[in-house]
Parts: structure tokens; sequence; C-alpha cells
């Protein structure tokens, strides 16, 4: 088939600004989304930073406020506390509940006090060797730990075993003074 030259030549044009076209509009779009969603990325983690330092902003003021609160407690808390002297008396206390609830007891210190630093209460270790009925062990324990006022009390671990027709129980634990 015949054609002419000029005709031949403006189809090879036209047809490589369409081609050409293309490919520059294929290019800047592929560019261009490239750059939306790199925006868009930063956008979304720049939003994730805004919740957390929020977050962080409200849990400061609440740490303030509670700060607060804790001093409050925590003054009550050492004005509960006994003075190391005090503990003279731990094991009499603890004899005197022990009478109520009709239960053999053992109490010995076991170590040198930690005395008290930096804002923290001292403490003095003791273990304790108890023999009766379970429930009044139960709730000589309670006792001491839950409701006792002369001493504040906190047992580390325990042990209790059946022993005939009572229970023993062997228990380290710490009380605590200012």
């Amino acid at each position: 088939m015949w054609m002419p030259d000029s005709f031949k030549k403006q189809l090879i044009i036209n047809t490589a600004i369409i081609i050409g076209s293309i490919l520059v509009f294929g290019a800047a779009f592929y560019f261009l989304s490239g750059m939306i969603s790199k925006e868009a990325d930063d956008l979304v983690a720049d939003r994730e930073l805004i919740r957390h330092h929020e977050r962080a902003a409200d849990e400061l003021a609440f740490l303030k406020q509670s700060q607060a609160d804790a001093q409050k407690y925590g003054d009550k808390l050492q004005k509960l506390l006994p003075i190391r002297d005090q503990l003279l008396g731990f094991s009499d206390y603890l004899d005197s509940v022990a009478r109520i609830y009709k239960i053999n007891i053992n109490a010995s210190f076991t170590a040198a006090p930690v005395e008290p630093s930096g804002g923290q209460s001292g403490y003095l270790a003791f273990t304790l060797g108890i023999d009766g009925p379970y429930e009044d062990i139960r709730n000589f324990l309670n006792d001491i730990e839950a409701k006792g006022t002369s001493f504040i009390v906190a047992f580390d671990n325990f042990d209790v075993n059946r022993n005939g027709e009572s229970y023993y129980a062997s228990i380290n634990g710490r009380t605590f003074f200012k």
C-alpha cells in the first residue's frame, strides 16, 4: 500500500507523541503516587505521635494529681509505723494475738534490720512457726496482717502442713518501722 511520505511521517510523529505522552504521564503518575503515599504515611505517623503525646500528657497529669494523694497516704502510713525501738514489743504482740486464737507460736527475728532510706520504710525480717487448728491459724494471720494496728506486717512466704489433728505453718515475713 502506497502512502505519501508526509502522511507516514506525520503518523510516526503523532504516534511517538502519543506514546511519549503516555510514558511521561505514567512516570509522573508513578512519581506523584509515591510522593502522595509517602505523605500519607508521614501524616499517619504524625497523628500517631500526636496521640502518643496526648496520652503521655494525660498520664503525666494523672501522675501529678496522684502524687499529691500518694504523698498524703504516705505521710499517714509513716505516722502508723512504729519507731525501731518499738519492735522490741513485736514478739509480745504476736503472743497476745496468739492467745486469743489459742494457738502456739514461735517467733524470732532472722537478720539485722534494713534501715529506712530515701523515703522507704525500714524493716526487720522474722520467722514465725504456728501450731494449731487451720481456721485459728488463718484468723491469726489475717488479724496480724490486715487488722493489726500496732505493727505493719507483710508475709513473704509460708508453708502449711497437716500435723495430726492440727496444722503447722512456717512463715517468713517482715515488719516495718520508721
